[in-house]
């Protein structure tokens, strides 16, 4: 009876999993100003060789694009340029008046766009704490010890943010922001070394590949002006 029992809730839970949402081949997108809207919008997705006007309607307009997760699209409205991810869960962005953007995700869990809202906010937070312990050693005379600890704490916690990044993100664009970043604060030998983790769709693509052998040839002209040089 017992038995009879386990395999009754294992099925359940897999039955919850099989109706649950998934991501889709198709990403639908709808676009809301709240205030003054365009007559039309540019909509561009490069990795599909999307670049099409799309009009609006009543401030409002929805459209279905392949999924693509290796790279962004984006909206071009007056002197506006949104960028988003097309990940295969419907999304919803909203301009407000005062051309303020926001995304909501239907299924957060499962998208993209949430994960790189999070990433961007984690950042700004971030950098907005750290600004404002500067300005108070600043402000305090600016010792040296302590500019020094700000620093080398500063660049610890943010190679190991843009790190944990990457390595949760290895098959999405989001990983190309972080390594953008990343390349402020490490060598081209751990840059490399990171790009060596890095799923074969985002390795693939033209601009990973130019990084790769940039770093490449960079290592290599070190390592020979290092050979080169006579022995102490």
């Amino acid at each position: 009876m017992k038995t009879s029992r386990i395999i009754l809730v294992a099925l359940a839970a897999i039955a919850a999993v099989a109706c649950g949402p998934k991501v889709s081949e198709t990403t639908r997108v709808k676009v809301v100003f709240e205030g003054e809207a365009p007559e039309a919008v540019k909509l561009s997705l490069p990795a599909a060789a999307i670049d099409q006007t799309v009009p609006v309607k009543d401030g409002k307009f929805q459209v279905e694009l392949p999924t693509s997760k290796t790279g962004f699209a984006s909206l071009q409205a007056d002197n506006m340029r949104i960028e988003f991810i097309s990940d295969g869960t419907p999304l919803t962005i909203s301009i407000s008046a005062d051309k303020r953007v926001s995304f909501v995700s239907k299924y957060p869990e499962l998208s993209l766009n949430h994960r790189h809202e999070i990433f961007k906010q984690a950042q700004a937070d971030h950098r907005n704490q750290s600004e404002a312990r500067l300005d108070s050693i600043q402000n305090a005379g600016g010792d040296s010890e302590a500019l020094n600890k700000f620093y080398e704490e500063y660049r610890t916690f943010t190679k190991s943010f843009l790190l944990n990044a990457i390595h949760d993100n290895n098959d999405n664009v989001i990983c190309l922001r972080a390594i953008d970043r990343l390349a402020l604060f490490v060598t081209d030998v751990q840059l490399d070394s990171v790009l060596n983790t890095l799923s074969p769709e985002i390795a693939s693509l033209s601009s990973v590949a130019r990084l790769k052998i940039n770093l490449e040839n960079r290592i290599q002209e070190a390592d020979s002006a290092k050979a080169a040089q006579p022995a102490q």
